[in-house]
This record gives C-alpha cells, sequence and structure tokens, in this order.
C-alpha cells in the first residue's frame, strides 16, 4: 500500500513522529496540527488519540491510533473494511498499569487509607493491622498485552490469578482463563475484579446490576474504559456489600462531572485517566516501522480487527 501523506493531530506527539518518519522516508509528507485548523487536509493516513473535525469526511488509508484503546474511533466513525486501523502497543504501559493496580491492591489490603484516616484523627489504632495476604484471588478481564503484566505482577506476590476473555483460551500467565460466556461459577471465590477489556458493543455496560449481585464483598478496579461499568449499578452495589471497593481511573464521562456522587463516596477511589500515559518516543520509534510494514504488505501485530473492534 502506497502511503504519501500524513495527518497527525497532536502537536506534541506529531513533531516528535514527524523527525523519525523523514528520517526514514524524507519524500514522505508529513503534517501536524498546529491547533489553528479549521478543517483537516487531505492527507492518505491520519495518527492521533481520536478523530477531529471534519474526520469522517475523509477516506484514510490507514489510521494509527496513539492510544492503547481504539474505541474512540470505532465507536464514533464507520471504518471502511479496506482501511488499516492501527493501535499503540507499549509494554512500558503495560507495566505502569500493572503497577497502578498493584499499588490500590496493597493500600486496601493493609488499610492504609484507614491508617491515614486515623494519623489525621491522631489515633494509635492497632485494631487495624492486617497481615500480608497470599491466598487471594483476582479475576482480570481481558487477557491481551496489558491483562498479562498484570497477571506476571500479581502472581509474583501470591495471587491465583484468573482470566476471561472471549475464546477461554490458556494463557501461560494466568492460572486459568475462562471464556466470556462461561465464568459465573467462579465468582463466588474472588477477592478482587480488574477489567482491562477495549470497549466494544459487547463490553458496554458489562459491568452492571446482574454482574455485581453475584458478588459478595469483592473489590473492582477499572483501567479499561469508563463505559463498560454502569455507575449508578456500581454505586448500588457498593451499598449493598456486592462491591467492597472501587478503584476507577476511567469513567463514563470525562473529566467525571462535579455532581457525580462517586467523588464523595467514601469506598470509591477516582483517578483522572492515568493509570498509563501515552509514550509518544515510543510512539515515534514505532510507527515508521509500522509504516514500513503497510508499504511491503507485511503483517502488522498491533493492527485492530475492525469486526471485534480490537
Amino acid at each position: 500500500m502506497e502511503i504519501k501523506s500524513i495527518f497527525i493531530s497532536e502537536k506534541q506527539a506529531g513533531l516528535l513522529i514527524k523527525e523519525e518518519l523523514l528520517k526514514v522516508y524524507p519524500e514522505l509528507e508529513v503534517i501536524v496540527n498546529d491547533g489553528k485548523l479549521t478543517f483537516l487536509p487531505h492527507t492518505d493516513a491520519y495518527i492521533g488519540f481520536g478523530p477531529i473535525l471534519d474526520f469522517d469526511k475523509h477516506h484514510y488509508k490507514w489510521i494509527h491510533c496513539l492510544a492503547a484503546g481504539v474505541d474512540r474511533f470505532t465507536q464514533s466513525i464507520n471504518i471502511p473494511k479496506e482501511t488499516i486501523l492501527t493501535r499503540t502497543i507499549n509494554p512500558n504501559v503495560a507495566y505502569q498499569i500493572a503497577y497502578f493496580c498493584l499499588s490500590y491492591i496493597l493500600a486496601i489490603e493493609n488499610n492504609l487509607f484507614a491508617y491515614y484516616d486515623s494519623q489525621k484523627n491522631k489515633l494509635w489504632d492497632k485494631k487495624l493491622a492486617k497481615h500480608f495476604f497470599s491466598n487471594k484471588k483476582v479475576l482480570i478481564f481481558g487477557t491481551g498485552e496489558i491483562g498479562k503484566k498484570i497477571a506476571i505482577i500479581l502472581k509474583s506476590i501470591g495471587f491465583t490469578v484468573l482470566g476471561v476473555s472471549r475464546s477461554g483460551q490458556k494463557q501461560d500467565s494466568f492460572d486459568k482463563v475462562y471464556p466470556v460466556s462461561n465464568f459465573d461459577e467462579v465468582l463466588k471465590d474472588i477477592d478482587w475484579i480488574i477489567n482491562i477489556m477495549p470497549l466494544t458493543i459487547e463490553t458496554t455496560y458489562f459491568f452492571n446490576k446482574d454482574f455485581f449481585s453475584k458478588l459478595s464483598n469483592v473489590s473492582f478496579i477499572n483501567v479499561g474504559r469508563g463505559k463498560s461499568v454502569n455507575e449508578q449499578d456500581l454505586l448500588d452495589s457498593l451499598e449493598n456489600g456486592n462491591i467492597n471497593y472501587a478503584v476507577l481511573d476511567v469513567q463514563e464521562i470525562e473529566p467525571l462531572p462535579e455532581n457525580s456522587p462517586l467523588w464523595e463516596h467514601k469506598k470509591v477511589f477516582i483517578t483522572p485517566h492515568i493509570a498509563g500515559g501515552p509514550d509518544f518516543i515510543m510512539a515515534s520509534k514505532t510507527i515508521p516501522i509500522i509504516l514500513q510494514k503497510i508499504k511491503n504488505n507485511e503483517e502488522i501485530n498491533c493492527q485492530v480487527d475492525l469486526k471485534k473492534q480490537y
């Protein structure tokens, strides 16, 4: 496939990516968004976190998403089947997200937030003490690169790590993987649930009243997509004891509205979608490699299946 011109919607990332692309393809036309555009230039390819301006009026040969999740593209526009959609895969970001999950699990399991409250009230309360755990079970929804890294980290501290994927295919990083069509049997024994699934039609509001009703005193972490969770159902589940704590790095509406009851719930921890930050230097190094594979009609490991939407 011939790619002669590329538009990059993010200025900070774009300058780095343009520099690396032109080292390999000096004849390539690379246009970086200067923030003053009112419409998109006509190019063969588009690189960005999501569509901007009149994106839907263009027919790109190649679209590259700078994020790991591609739902801003797949959920908002109809991408022609002949278009190549790729996404950013960065093992460093996967480990960032894994350590984010680990930090909250350790803090909650060891009552560190309760100790902080005691400190503010000048209370010396040893009754809060918990000893280290080695018999906890976690169920990770999503067994891709990020899910695998979370599994590796949690297994290293003694967790039994189970996974859920579309197929239920065995993964070395997990003690067992269940298909998304048949995982209910394990829910009664789970201590933690972590969501890292991409947002698709099937995963939208996947975590809802029906799902939460099958749990008892389980803590929940969402580092996937906010719209995978029905937030009112989650709040209800926190009140009735199905959910113990909820750690939400992603929310259905971002920024989270000021009037959301999630902000002030004593068992909810909110972070502003920071569990895994973008690595523009890594992106600038990998995008020329992806372009080379496209030009040579070679297999691309980060290509998105448009039917599956991930």
